[in-house]
């Protein structure tokens, strides 16, 4: 970085799961890059084992077992290039330089660091030999609140008139997935990267996140001291109210008012369906034999899983 350039860009730029993305090859749709890569590996490994079980030709087996590892080596660099993000923005955010790497000066609604896209080009190809596309990033229309304290729309739609904390469900879905009904026209599937619910840090929930989820088992959630266990502070009740009304729209209090009988019993619904859907998934995943992939009216070149219309299917078939 030189002395003229400054830490902190004014334009907008790419979250690092976005920029990661970019240098694997794939623009963000449903799932994220790390998701995308898991499943496309978990496939591969299917079609390798399927391979050996069924005794396949040796060439079969050599090109099975190279997509396998070439997806086992762009997971591992990718891997690399998003704990080097995640270091630099640590870095910048604590005042020290990046030779190449400036941060976004706007604050988005989704609050995770963002590096502008010119420097990214800039580190990805010094430091690397990579060039990202010249990609929009999903979230460049509608970052929250800049340095300067102007606001700008929410990346969520406004609720309905009629829409209140009693008709709003909540289900936690497979793939880091929450679908929220109740508050718009028809019910939404979003991500839960870029909530409050998030922990960006480790791509994870979050305690507000957890103790969320913690509602599709129990009717309430108890302050810390009151109970056993499971309690939680008045900072996480508080980062989950503020989470719940950024993703609905609805500004009243989503909890009753607390007692410690009851402590803070929701005016919504939560329910967790990822077990479900994942199941459903890995049992199609068994059910698909080596002879459908193999020996059917295609061949093992011509067959990249197009049947499968997945992101992670598109994937392989990109980049395979």
């Amino acid at each position: 970085m030189t002395e003229q350039e400054p830490a902190y860009g004014y334009t907008h730029g790419l979250a690092i799961h976005e920029a990661v993305g970019r240098m694997i090859g794939y623009k963000q749709q449903e799932l994220t890059y790390d998701e995308v890569l898991d499943c496309a590996i978990e496939q591969a490994e299917s079609r390798y084992q399927a391979a050996v079980d069924d005794q396949a030709s040796p060439e079969e087996q050599q090109d099975a077992r190279e997509r396998l590892n070439q997806l086992k080596q762009t997971r591992a660099k990718a891997m690399a290039w998003n704990n080097e993000l995640n270091t630099a923005a640590d870095d910048i955010a604590q005042g020290l330089s990046h030779p190449s790497l400036v941060l976004c000066s706007i604050a988005y609604h989704d609050k995770l660091p963002r590096f502008t896209i010119e420097s990214l080009h800039r580190w990805a190809e010094i430091d690397h030999g990579l060039e990202i596309p010249e990609w929009a990033s999903p979230w460049d229309h509608s970052p929250g609140q800049d340095r300067a304290g102007t606001t700008t729309p929410s990346p969520y739609p406004s609720p309905t008139q009629s829409a209140t904390w009693g008709s709003v469900e909540i289900t936690f879905c497979a793939h880091d997935k929450i679908l929220v009904s109740g508050v718009w026209d028809k019910p939404r599937k979003l991500d839960l990267i870029g909530t409050g619910l998030n922990d960006r840090r480790f791509n994870r929930l979050n305690m507000a996140g957890t103790a969320l989820l913690g509602l599709a088992q129990h009717t309430c959630i108890q302050q810390e001291g009151n109970c056993i266990e499971g309690g939680i502070s008045k900072k996480v009740a508080s980062d989950l109210r503020k989470a719940l009304r950024e993703i609905t729209g609805i500004d009243s209090d989503p909890f009753y008012k607390y007692n410690q009988a009851d402590g803070w019993k929701p005016k919504f619904t939560v329910s967790d369906r990822r077990r479900t859907a994942d199941e459903r998934a890995k049992e199609k995943a068994v059910h698909t034999s080596y002879d459908d992939r193999f020996h059917g009216q295609t061949t093992s070149d011509e067959y990249t899983f197009e049947e499968e219309e997945d992101e992670a299917g598109r994937y392989i078939r990109e980049h395979g």
